[in-house]
């Protein structure tokens, strides 16, 4: 005898005897209710004797315990690997079968776990039934709820046992502790690499065998492991399903969401142990650590010259040996100017023209997915910036950037270069100060000989080539690209005081940098010639600035 859906819903209704006063939810056992009612009056009795940490049930200290004894009882049949809890063992389980029960109605995603459903699904829905009691921002996962409240109370929580250092999230301290104080006892045979599990290595042999067994069935690239397959395919689909609940944007991987929440709370919970610096990842300190040992692991196969960035040596290859190679220009489509092909594809941008990216909550439209983004912060909470300056107010979408912009008011200067003695207030500054060492200028001018470190400085450059000047003086005929070089114009030539004076000759001057490049002449020999006409310049500024002078078919420098 079967009985019906109706009647099997009686069943279990009365089976629920004991009621919740505070929520009225009910519960088969006193045990579960006696267990639930410490939700509502926060009580943890059972208490860990090693680390003093407190839980609600008896089943959360069994659990916690493992940590500190190292038991792992829940065992995969296919790999042997081991894991301290069982719904641990069902996610990682599913690498092997692929089988993920739990689809998402709206897209094509799938999920191992119908809690991981449901915390997705609120991606499509706008949900975000976590609401902080401080501020009333809302988010969709209980645990960017927590890293949020971190802000108002600035507490970090997690603290390393060894050395001290606290963090925002356990992860992060994990992490840490991994990195810093875990003994890597398998040791490859064929380098020196070591690695703290044993599946770590056997997944590290196959960078010196080359095996790829893992292959995309729609362009034919290969992997070592299966989730680089996966990651992968996400590039095909374009589906990019982790989103940010601070600034709307989405990703592809949930490492790489998580390391931009890293920004908005300003953790950086990898430091240097050189220097005062400190990073949102693991990859950036370990590029960071490349500046110290003057190790450049890029070079360049024509040539080859060595560099630290893969940026760096691709803009070496496309300077130094594309551009050599194919100097042929074509012409634009709207205009008919001649360019080369990858600054055509530059300017055909600035044409009117469809914009590909259109905006969900509104109806502008973007040339670029960099801007589509930019704009969609305008329709969060405060237009995406929620951290205030002191000093001037000013409103700031990351902790970082309130950061930079603080260093306008006091002045820091935290990059310095190790080969003079400049400062600058950001990395970047240092990054294109540093091409001033080196001879390289990878942006040039399609027009004329210029070439500059920086794409600014190409741009102020592009404008000296405008047809029209828009800053006229109003004493002469005199027009300008610049307002700046109008307002030197005003004063050089209209008037000003000449209060900087050489204590070698008798020049003067109106600014302070002028006077400081007037001294270098003295001070400097003139090593620099122009190989057209031999004139001698103290700066290797000067003599580039000099051959502009000279037609474009007679130079050679």
């Amino acid at each position: 005898m079967s009985l019906k859906p109706e009647t099997m819903k009686n069943v279990k209704r009365r089976k629920k005897r004991f009621f919740c006063e505070i929520c009225n939810d009910g519960f088969s056992q006193r045990l579960h209710l006696t267990e639930h009612t410490r939700k509502h009056t926060g009580e943890r009795p059972f208490l860990c004797e090693v680390c003093g940490s407190t839980f609600a049930q008896s089943s959360g200290l069994k659990r916690h315990v493992r940590i500190h004894t190292g038991e792992k009882p829940y065992a995969c049949e296919f790999c042997n690997l081991k894991f301290p809890r069982k719904y641990k063992l069902l996610l990682h389980k599913a690498i092997h079968t692929g089988v993920k029960p739990f689809p998402c109605s709206e897209c094509s995603a799938f999920f191992i776990t119908p809690s991981s459903l449901k915390v997705h699904f609120r991606t499509h829905t706008g949900e975000k039934p976590h609401v902080c009691e401080v501020c009333g921002s809302s988010f969709s996962q209980s645990a960017t709820l927590k890293i949020h409240m971190s802000k108002h109370t600035d507490e970090n929580p997690y603290s390393c046992e060894v050395c001290g250092c606290s963090f925002m999230e356990r992860p992060h301290l994990k992490e840490h502790f991994k990195i810093y104080h875990s003994e890597r006892l398998h040791k490859c045979n064929m380098c020196n690499s070591s690695f703290l599990k044993k599946c770590d290595l056997t997944q590290h042999m196959l960078v010196h065998s080359g095996e790829k067994p893992y292959s995309c069935d729609t362009c034919g690239s290969s992997f070592r492991k299966p989730s680089g397959l996966k990651k992968h395919m996400l590039i095909h689909t374009g589906e990019k399903p982790y989103s940010c609940d601070v600034c709307l944007s989405t990703f592809r991987y949930s490492s790489s969401l998580k390391n931009h929440m890293s920004v908005h709370t300003g953790v950086k919970p990898y430091p240097c142990d050189i220097c005062s610096s400190s990073f949102h990842n693991s990859s950036s300190l370990k590029q960071h650590m490349m500046i110290h040992t003057g190790e450049q692991p890029y070079s360049c196969q024509l040539c080859g010259s060595k560099f630290l960035y893969r940026y760096t040596l691709k803009q070496h290859v496309l300077k130094m040996h594309v551009t050599m190679k194919n100097t042929e220009k074509y012409p634009c489509t709207i205009c008919g100017k001649l360019l080369k092909e990858q600054s055509l594809q530059r300017h055909m941008l600035r044409h009117p023209g469809e914009n590909p990216y259109h905006c969900q909550l509104c109806d502008s439209s973007f040339r670029r997915m960099l801007d589509m983004k930019a704009h969609m912060k305008s329709h969060s909470s405060g237009g995406g910036r929620s951290y205030s300056c002191e000093v001037c107010n000013s409103l700031f979408a990351s902790v970082s950037a309130l950061e930079k912009h603080v260093r306008t008011h006091t002045g820091e200067k935290p990059y310095s270069c190790e080969l003079c003695s400049s400062s600058f207030q950001q990395g970047a500054g240092l990054k294109n100060h540093m091409l001033l060492h080196g001879e390289e200028r990878p942006y040039s001018c399609d027009l004329c000989r210029f070439s500059c470190t920086t794409v600014g400085s190409l741009k102020k450059h592009l404008q000296t080539h405008a047809v029209k000047k828009r800053h006229p003086c109003q004493l002469c005929k005199s027009t300008f690209t610049y307002r700046h070089i109008l307002k030197r114009h005003m004063l050089k030539t209209h008037g000003g005081a000449k209060k900087f004076s050489c204590t070698i000759c008798e020049s003067k001057f109106m600014h302070r940098n002028s006077l400081k490049k007037h001294i270098k002449a003295h001070v400097d020999p003139q090593k620099y010639p122009c190989e057209t006409c031999g004139k001698l310049f103290a700066k290797k500024s000067y003599a580039r600035k000099h051959v502009l002078k000279h037609p474009k078919e007679n130079t050679t420098m």
